[in-house]
């Protein structure tokens, strides 16, 4: 047993975001142009937040992975 807390609603989906972030930028960097558009379409579909939250989170998620 952990003393660490449950992750919250927020944690679950913010590691939702970091994982498709990754695989949008496997995508891109192998120049795999349709499996891009899928992440993006499937993570906005999954995502409980409107486009343009999902895509700005995506976008932070890749700063802070990235620099």
């Amino acid at each position: 047993m952990t003393d660490e807390p449950a992750p919250t609603e927020e944690d679950i989906r913010m590691g939702f975001i970091a994982d498709k972030t990754a695989e949008l930028r496997a995508a891109v960097q192998a120049g795999d142009s349709s499996r891009a558009a899928e992440v993006i379409t499937e993570t906005v579909l999954e995502n409980d937040r409107p486009f343009e939250e999902t895509i700005a989170d995506m976008t932070a998620t890749d700063r802070r992975q990235h620099g």
